[in-house]
């Protein structure tokens, strides 16, 4: 039978650790540049397209714009 699980830099805990992090701080990067930056998502591809497709349903031009710019940003 093995021990308690260890926090250290090899150990799941510590992994967990930094996942958690990471998911929080792209969500928090996401509510500001959604705030700041014309409602469009800076990480989430997916988060674009669904607006782009509002932004169809709606005949929003602005919407739009913000939107398929920020798709054009993940193009190489």
């Amino acid at each position: 039978m093995s021990g308690p699980i260890q926090n250290t830099p090899d150990g799941p805990g510590f992994r967990d650790g930094l996942v958690v992090m990471l998911t929080l701080s792209t969500g928090a990067l996401d509510a500001v540049t959604f705030l700041r930056l014309g409602k469009v998502f800076s990480s989430v591809i997916t988060g674009n397209l669904a607006l782009l497709g509002v932004a169809a349903g709606q005949h929003d031009a602005t919407l739009a714009l913000n939107g398929g710019l920020a798709l054009a940003g993940y193009a190489e």
